[in-house]
């Protein structure tokens, strides 16, 4: 995690069992971050330090765009 000019970088470590690779991050509501890991898709609590919810997505899918509400309420995802 860093700022947007590159400065404060701070690693970070997703505990989730049988984790394997991380295809791409997204942005999520406050403290948090959608992750797009192997065939799922989730949202991890930074600070909790956990898997919120999750969604498994079919073999191969290829998630393209995540846009969410300005409330963060809703999410849709583009593959």
């Amino acid at each position: 995690m860093c700022n947007l000019d590159g400065s404060g970088i701070k690693l970070i470590t997703v505990n989730r069992k049988g984790l394997g690779k991380i295809e791409m991050i997204y942005p999520a509501p406050m403290g948090k971050v959608m992750i797009h890991a192997d065939d799922s898709l989730f949202i991890y609590d930074l600070g909790a330090k956990k898997v919120l919810s999750e969604i498994t997505l079919a073999e191969g899918t290829v998630v393209k765009q995540v846009h969410w509400t300005s409330s963060f309420s809703h999410v849709a995802v583009i593959t």
